[in-house]
């Protein structure tokens, strides 16, 4: 799937190793093979990280379609991984680990004139 249209979903947990893409109208043109890729949108992950690719569409019954997206990775493979924070939650980390070094002693190796 090519990148045709931008749209507006949540990713959620499906079953097994899929995720469901949810809260997509019937009349949006999602077809399986279309990559699914993050908007940047709520300023916790990065524009454009490839989340997975569209497997099955189904609106049969429903006001909105049953999406599943098969993930982008192996997540049962994965040895690393990098954690996105908001700047916010860093300074505050950063913020806990000054406060800590801050209550240890200074050994008399490092002190000023010793």
């Amino acid at each position: 799937g090519d990148q045709r249209r931008q749209i507006n979903a949540i990713v959620t947990s499906g079953a097994g190793d899929t995720f469901r893409l949810q809260h997509v109208d019937l009349l949006v043109d999602v077809s399986p093979g279309d990559r699914v890729i993050t908007s940047g949108l709520d300023k916790i992950y990065p524009k454009g990280l490839l989340v997975g690719t569209v497997s099955n569409v189904d609106g049969a019954g429903t006001l909105e379609q049953e999406i599943i997206v098969r993930p982008a990775v192996d997540f049962g493979r994965l040895e690393e991984v990098l954690v996105l924070g908001s700047d916010a939650a860093m300074l505050d980390e950063s913020r806990r680990q000054r406060d800590r070094t801050a209550d240890r002693p200074v050994p008399k190796s490092q002190r000023k004139g010793g």
